[in-house]
Formats: structure tokens, sequence, C-alpha cells
């Protein structure tokens, strides 16, 4: 028997199951870039309401307990521009502060009357539908 030395290339089997192997992985890691990319803007809008909720409750809290009944009466409309594959689009996002009231009596011990609650609110929606965050936090009336 003959050996030859130096020949190199593939048969067709070789080329036919590379390319399979391929297909499979190329399909497949199509998938998860996809599943990624979607994750992605999803964490975005997320990101973006936290960031939003977090700076009308700074501005909440520096006004203190006598002034913050006076911020944001009614809700206010925030338009954010993104890019996305399909070019520019908007969202919007929705910023409430709940009027601050007094918090209800607990038991066993009952709260204070100088606590008030405050809340902001801001709802957005993403591919999942409406969506919020929240933030919350008590002022107190010596600050």
């Amino acid at each position: 028997m003959i050996i030859r030395r130096g020949h190199s290339g593939h048969n067709l089997l070789e080329t036919v199951l590379a390319g399979l192997i391929f297909a499979i992985v190329a399909v497949f890691l199509m998938g998860v870039w996809d599943m990624q990319f979607k994750a992605m803007l999803k964490s975005k809008e997320t990101a973006i309401a936290s960031f939003l909720a977090e700076k009308i409750m700074e501005e909440c809290i520096a006004a203190g307990y006598d002034k913050v009944d006076l911020l944001y009466p009614t809700p206010e409309e925030f338009t954010v521009r993104s890019r996305t594959r399909a070019g520019e689009s908007l969202a919007k996002y929705t910023i409430t502060v709940s009027p601050p009231a007094p918090l209800p009596p607990t038991t066993p011990a009952p709260a204070s009357p100088d606590l008030k609650q405050v809340v902001v609110k801001v709802t957005y929606n993403d591919s999942t539908g409406p969506r919020d965050v929240s933030y919350h936090t008590l002022l107190h009336r010596d600050g």
C-alpha cells in the first residue's frame, strides 16, 4: 500500500458536516444576539425610569417637609429620544408624585404626625407592556 504524503484537502463528507455545524451554530447565535438586544433595550428603559425617579425624589427631599407639597402637583411627561434598529424612537415617561400625607397609625406603635410619606412613580411602556418604577421616602418636620 502506498501512502501519499503532502496531500491536503477535505473530502465531501467533511465539508458537508462542517457546513451543517456552522449553520446550526450561526442560527443559535443569531437568536442569542436578538434576545440580548431586547434585554439591553428593556434594561435601558428601566435605567432611564430609575434615573428620573431618583432625580425627582432628590428634589422632594431637598424641598423638605414644608415645601414638598408644592412640587409636581400634576403628573408630568418626559420624552426621551433613543436609537433603535429602525432609527430613532421616542419613549414617554410619566412622573407622578403622590401628595404627601401623614402616615396612617400602625400597630403596635402609632406613626409620628411629624412624618410625611412621599412616593415618586415613573410609568412607561416597554415591549412587555406598561411598567413602573416607584421610590418611597419619609420626610420629617425637623429635616
